[in-house]
């Protein structure tokens, strides 16, 4: 029960701070201002009108906001020196870091949901066509997304002795995959298309199959296919209509957001394992 008691002390840290109230506030202020301007300029104004233009920030958003509670959790303690005194107790170097990971996914998902609901609320009060199932999964999908970074953080955060390199590699991966694997993904193929004048026989798969590899390889991408599907009403059916991925695209991108929570944290494990501290 070790790691349960880490993970409880970093969340109740973290609500004790103003960082927990001001994350909350953000979310709220940001759904608030998208509703309330959908509301102005839409006759009809919906929650997933609100929804869409949201997501545009919140698929850039949300990952520097994890980045920013979670990249200092293991190494921070480690360059104090606190983290031998929370050793001595007894607790294992595992429970540490699974403990630092759900403590910090905790402090990010609050905010998140509650930031979310409030607005729901007054959206309701004020007529605009809710669409709770879209809603509420479209939170849960936005906070499994934030924790594959909070996992990313705290793995590096693990994994590093340097508080600068933790937050250079994690700022190196969110501009690689959350902005340049875009433009990679169109570019390369562009390029192919232009070189060869048509797409090669000798690859395996067509054009778009290959840009929605590339995209499965992203977390954002993945966030985007799911997304995608939950606003289609397609969400893990075995028919969807044109633009939507397939059921089985869907589960993979699904499968690679756990892979993106599960990878990190065990190579962070292992490399904390034997680290001097």
């Amino acid at each position: 029960m070790s790691w349960q008691a880490i993970a409880r002390k970093d969340f109740m840290d973290a609500s004790r701070s103003y960082l927990l109230w001001g994350l909350t506030g953000v979310f709220i202020l940001l759904v608030s201002v998208v509703a309330a301007g959908l509301g102005y300029i839409s006759p009809d104004p919906t929650s997933s009108g609100v929804i869409n233009p949201l997501h545009i920030f919140f698929q850039y958003i949300i990952p520097l906001i994890a980045i920013l509670i979670s990249f200092g959790s293991v190494v921070d303690e480690r360059t104090s020196g606190s983290l031998k005194i929370l050793l001595s107790l007894p607790h294992s170097r595992d429970d540490v870091i699974v403990g630092k990971m759900l403590g910090r996914s905790g402090a990010f998902a609050l905010p998140l949901v509650v930031g979310m609901l409030l607005p729901a609320i007054g959206m309701i009060a004020a007529g605009v066509t809710f669409e709770p199932l879209k809603y509420m999964g479209y939170t849960l999908l936005a906070a499994t997304f934030g924790v594959t970074y909070i996992a990313l953080a705290t793995g590096l955060s693990a994994a590093l002795s340097s508080r600068f390199r933790v937050l250079l590699s994690l700022l190196g991966f969110y501009f690689v995959f959350n902005i340049l694997w875009f433009i990679v993904n169109t570019a390369s193929v562009v390029v192919i298309l232009v070189l060869s004048r048509e797409w090669p026989s000798w690859m395996p798969l067509s054009v778009r199959e290959t840009r929605r590899a590339f995209q499965l390889l992203s977390p954002t991408g993945d966030f985007q296919i799911l997304k995608r599907a939950l606003f289609n009403d397609a969400l893990y059916a075995t028919e969807v209509p044109e633009g939507v991925a397939s059921l089985g695209t869907q589960v993979t991108a699904t499968l690679m957001l756990l892979a993106w929570i599960a990878l990190p944290l065990a190579v962070g494990i292992v490399r904390f394992r034997s680290a001097d501290l």
